[in-house]
């Protein structure tokens, strides 16, 4: 089992895309910013709200796009569950042992092609933990 994390840098650049890519957020921001601070908290929840589904989105993106990378030379692979905004990624990767070089290189490619965008953190080879499910059946009870 190999492990890969990949977390956004600099979260202002990531946000400063989503402004850039979507029209709705813009105009609204741009909006906001020429307004009172005193003014009423709906459209700056509604904001909140848009640039919440746009990150997910983009992290859904870039998820898929490190993955398809890795995908093809690994047997199975696990997402594991993200923690936090700026992780991108964090998963499991079941990789035959001869192969495990040739990973290692896709990550390195990674690893450079993202440089300074985000940061990637690589463990492995471990146990396959996140590949092994165990059932305990309990026979009999009381009585």
């Amino acid at each position: 089992e190999l492990g890969l994390k990949a977390f956004w840098v600099d979260m202002k650049i990531v946000f400063g895309e989503i402004v850039d890519e979507n029209s709705q957020i813009r105009r609204l921001r741009q909006r906001l910013v020429s307004r009172p601070i005193t003014q009423p908290f709906g459209e700056k929840a509604t904001l909140g709200e848009m640039v919440k589904n746009a990150l997910e989105r983009k992290k859904a993106k870039e998820e898929k796009d490190i993955l398809d990378v890795l995908k093809k030379i690994c047997i199975d692979r696990r997402k594991n569950k993200v923690f936090g905004d700026k992780m991108v990624t964090n998963s499991s990767f079941l990789v035959e042992k001869s192969k495990v070089e040739e990973f290692d290189r896709l990550v390195d490619k990674l690893a450079t092609s993202y440089d300074g965008r985000i940061k990637f953190k690589y463990v492995g080879p471990i146990p396959p933990i996140n590949f092994v499910e165990l059932v305990i059946v309990l026979e009999g009870g009381e009585g």
